[in-house]
Parts: structure tokens; sequence; C-alpha cells
């Protein structure tokens, strides 16, 4: 085996390929945001420009996630990142939001194939070199969410040089993430399940399902925030008179908070198979989006963003945690339904607040993710109830 076939130096170019597709998705994104709020678009519109690609992408990891199961990972990675690279720069050659959004809404379907794989990928190549999941997954979560934090800024940065810059821009960063992933090698056979971290130590298969469906609520959630914040306030920043720069420059400090979030998780397990992170980031949560309803400044607007960010970072951990943890096949299947669950809260989240935006005002659109925390604490309380009459086989702290 030489130094390029190694696991540690797969693992580092899943890392880069992460980073250099979410880049480019961040920067897509904002880019038909703008391109639709700059065509008088009514706030709820908006979001459902917002929620086309999310619901393409969510039918794609749900039906789709799947295929690198069957196929191999890297056939459909690269597959995937060649169609999206394609589509970014056709949006790059046209202002028409009727060409934009179909493309949009391929780009997203694709990577709906493209992070089941690589999430699978990084599982396998992670025990073959013997490693921690844990760690690795954070690593692998610092990449994509630094990207999503620099996509939105560059979007902004380059779109007031001109509307196609941020799409040319997607474009050359996903097609770097295409050459990443040409030099890989998939590991040459299934490896068994990592063995148990501390906390996870002999735990019964029904509370470790329990601890999943907790995190899936949670997760929703935090990508209905994000996807609000990303989605719809563009359109509340128009009406604040802030620059597309300010906008995306505002909307980074979400992906800060999260990039920060997912940098302290991996140095401690802490927070694995236990109920109180969950809870407590979804009450932080909940202070930002109450802070955003009635936030002026934008010193305030980017603190009420940083703290769902937060919130974001530690569910989207667990729940891929708990997706991957200890299990020896179908990891792109499990891992398609984290991102399925996830991308629901993307559809729902913007489709929701934009309806809220314009029956009442723009600052509903932040009152929708505070109605939705509290019914997920709700399905989660009801949980915990359950997990906490199941047996289990060794004594580990709950909360």
């Amino acid at each position: 085996m030489t130094l390029l076939d190694s696991p540690r130096s797969n693992r580092l170019r899943i890392y880069y390929a992460a980073f250099a597709q979410d880049v480019a998705a961040g920067c897509y994104m904002l880019g038909v945001q703008f391109v639709a709020v700059n065509a008088g678009l009514s706030v709820d519109h908006v979001g459902y420009v917002a929620v086309a690609s999310s619901t393409s992408y969510t039918l794609s990891a749900f039906f789709l996630g799947r295929m690198s199961d069957r196929y191999g990972r890297k056939r459909v990675a690269a597959s995937a990142v060649l169609v999206a690279c394609t589509a970014y720069f056709l949006m790059s050659q046209t202002q028409r939001l009727t060409l934009i959004v179909p493309l949009a809404m391929i780009a997203a379907g694709v990577i709906g194939m493209f992070w089941p794989s690589m999430q699978a990928w990084l599982s396998e190549s992670t025990e073959a070199g013997g490693n921690h999941l844990g760690r690795s997954m954070s690593s692998f979560n610092v990449a994509w969410s630094a990207a999503l934090m620099l996509g939105p800024y560059i979007a902004g940065k380059f779109y007031v040089r001109g509307p196609d810059q941020p799409f040319l821009f997607a474009s050359l960063a996903s097609a770097t993430c295409l050459l990443t992933i040409l030099t890989m090698r998939a590991p040459a056979r299934q490896t068994p399940p990592e063995p148990p971290s501390d906390n996870a130590a002999k735990l019964a298969p029904s509370r470790a399902d329990l601890y999943l469906r907790m995190a899936w609520y949670a997760n929703f959630v935090a990508w209905a925030m994000g996807a609000t914040v990303r989605g719809l306030f563009p359109k509340l920043g128009k009406e604040l008179t802030y620059s597309e720069d300010l906008v995306g420059q505002l909307i980074a400090a979400f992906g800060l908070a999260q990039l920060a979030s997912f940098a302290a998780l991996r140095y401690t397990t802490r927070w694995q198979y236990r109920t109180w992170p969950l809870l407590a980031a979804q009450l932080i949560a909940a202070v930002g989006m109450a802070l955003a309803a009635f936030a002026s400044r934008p010193g305030l607007f980017a603190l009420a963003f940083f703290l769902p960010g937060l919130c974001a970072g530690v569910t989207y951990s667990c729940s891929l945690f708990y997706s991957l943890h200890g299990r020896a096949a179908g990891r792109a299947a499990k891992s398609g339904l984290h991102e399925a669950v996830l991308g629901s809260g993307v559809v729902i989240g913007p489709l929701l607040a934009g309806w809220a935006g314009r029956l009442a005002n723009l600052r509903a659109i932040f009152i929708v993710p505070l109605i939705m925390i509290a019914v997920s604490l709700l399905l989660q309380w009801r949980v915990l109830r359950r997990l906490r009459t199941l047996p289990r086989e060794s004594t580990m702290p709950e909360s």
C-alpha cells in the first residue's frame, strides 16, 4: 500500500472533498436567493425557491442515498459531483429563475447521493486505519461546516461584482472536489464495526435507537432554522437596506458557530449517548431565534444567528454518529436517512416561515422555528420517558 492509498490519506481527501463541495453549495444556494430577491419576489415565493432545491435533495437522499452500498462509493460520489459541477456552470450563463431553479434542483438532487456516499466512505476508511469514528467524523464536520460558513461570505462578495460570479466559483470549487475523488480508493473490503465508545459500552440496541430518534427530531429543527436564515433572511436584509455583502457575512455567523461546535466536540466524547447536550443546544437556539425576531442592528443579527449555529453543530454530530456507530452494513442507507431527515427540515422550515412572513410580517419568519423547537422538545420528552424505562446492560449517564 502506498502513502496515497492509505486510510489516512483517504480520510484527508474525504475532508477536502466535503469542504470543496460545501463551498460550492454555500455559494450557489445564496446566489439563487439573491437572484430571487432581486427579481422582486414576495417572501413566501422566495421561500418556494429555497424549498424547490431542498425537496429535490431530501427525496434523493431518502430514495437514492443507499446507491453507493450497491454501486460503490467512488462511482456514485464522482458521478454526482460531475453533474452538480455542470449545473453550477450552466446557472452562471443565465439570470432567468425559470432556468436557474430547475438547474439548482438537479444539483441538489445529485448531491443527495454524494453525502451518504462520503459519510459511509469515511466510516470505512476510519475503521480500516484503526481510528475512532467520533474523532474522524468531527474532523469531517469541521471541514464541510467551514465551507458552508465561507460559501455565503464568498457569494456575497462575488455577487456585487456580477450575478454570475457565485455560480462560476461554485463550479470551480466543485471541479476540485471531483478531481480529489478521482484520486481516491475505497477500502478493499467491508471492515467490522468499530468497538463501542466508553459511553456506548454494552448499550442495548433498543436504547441506541431511541437516542437516534431524539437526535433526528433535534436535527430536523436545527436545519429548519438554518434553512430559514439562509433562505429568507436575504429578503429581510433587502428590506433593511443591507447590502448583499453584509447579508452574506451575517449568514456566515451561523456557519461559524456550527464550525466552532464541531471543533469543540472533536476533543471529547462526553456528548455521546447523553441527552442533555441535545436539550441544552435547542434551548440556546430558541434564544437566538427570539433575538432575531426583534433585532434591529447587524451585530444583534450576527449573535442571533450564531446561537442556533451552535445548536446545529451538536444535533448534526449526534444524528450522524448514532446513524453510523457500530453498524457493519448498510451505512450509506442509514446516512441517507440522516440526510433525508435534515433535508426535510430544510424543506419545511422555509416553507412555513415564508407563509408566516406573508401572512404577518417578515419578522414572523423567526417565530416559526421557535414553535418547531417547542414541538421537538415535546417529542423528545416522550422519547426520554420511554428511554428511562428500558433496561440497560451497563450503567451510563443519561442527562
